[in-house]
């Protein structure tokens, strides 16, 4: 996500060309027009006018922080209402894993000691932001986005501790009843993960690209393509502009 406001745009419906392939499975709007927000917008008063969807980081950046403003961006996010989480692996976070993230990585047939310890981190991962969730009210999420970005910690040499990681965030949030999707770029996604395809997503959210071009793609990681977030911000308010397939 943007940590940073971006420069002004022209009005979206002279700049933009709407998506137009809509997934079935989608649980957004065809061709509906929202935003994504998070702590970097927390001195941005509401929602921007005719928005139709929202999307609200519950971290601060980061795996294992908090959005200070995540309740009040949550009360005045437009429904239908979603979350995403930051990701990340780094072996120092081990230590934020109960004995329940432990033991479910312990449990992996086949996986090497890093790799457990992976699925457990990413574990963790979850169990945190749904603490967070749970002490700022945050609930009826219609799909839990996970962000995976290069900006944040992950193992450049062994893509394989990343997967365990996300895996393990993918199963704790299914665990909670939350439907998994994943916010990239097709290019981190793959450097990242080794072009890894995974049941445990429903649905993509396509970084920085062009709606009508991304939505008619299969999603990076072999699901279909919900949402987009295009280059330009929404004209009069600095937070993300994102489409709906």
């Amino acid at each position: 996500m943007r940590t940073h406001d971006p420069a002004p745009a022209p009005p979206h419906p002279a700049s933009t060309p709407r998506p137009e392939t809509h997934p079935a499975s989608s649980r957004y709007p065809a061709q509906a027009h929202g935003y994504d927000v998070s702590y970097p917008q927390c001195a941005t008063p509401g929602a921007p006018a005719g928005a139709q969807f929202a999307v609200v980081g519950v971290n601060g950046g980061k795996a294992f922080s908090r959005n200070p403003c995540l309740s009040d961006e949550w009360s005045h996010a437009h429904e239908p209402r979603s979350v995403y989480l930051n990701s990340g692996y780094n072996p120092e976070n081990y230590r934020f894993a109960d004995q329940l993230c432990r033991d479910l990585g312990d449990r992996l047939g086949g996986a090497t000691p890093a790799e457990r310890e992976a699925y457990a981190i990413g574990c963790a991962e979850a169990t945190y932001s749904y603490e967070v969730m749970e002490q700022e009210r945050v609930a009826g999420a219609q799909i839990c986005w996970v962000d995976v970005e290069s900006s944040n910690s992950w193992d450049e040499l062994d893509v394989n501790l990343n997967r365990h990681a996300l895996q393990g965030l993918f199963d704790q949030l299914v665990g909670h009843g939350c439907k998994v999707g994943v916010y990239a770029q097709y290019k981190e996604w793959r450097a990242l993960t080794g072009d890894w395809h995974t049941a445990s997503v429903a649905a993509d959210w396509v970084s920085l690209a062009v709606p009508a071009e991304a939505c008619g793609l299969t999603g990076f990681t072999g699901g279909p393509v919900w949402l987009v977030q295009e280059l330009a911000p929404w004209p009069d308010v600095p937070v993300d502009s994102d489409w709906a397939c």
